[in-house]
């Protein structure tokens, strides 16, 4: 199953990466902001993904 660039990610794509965000164990200091480009199937591995980290600090 294949989406267009622009669709959003799926909301196992979205629940994914929750869980790995809180695998990473940044909960409250950290601000990860996930954005999912060039999505053409709902595995991650199918998708670029870029990480900005935001001290709040």
């Amino acid at each position: 199953m294949s989406r267009a660039i622009n669709e959003p990610p799926s909301i196992n794509d979205i629940i994914t990466i929750t869980a790995m965000r809180e695998a990473l164990g940044y909960f409250s200091d950290i601000t990860w902001v996930i954005t999912c480009a060039e999505t053409t199937g709902s595995q991650l591995d199918q998708a670029s993904i870029r990480i900005d980290r935001y001290d709040d600090a």
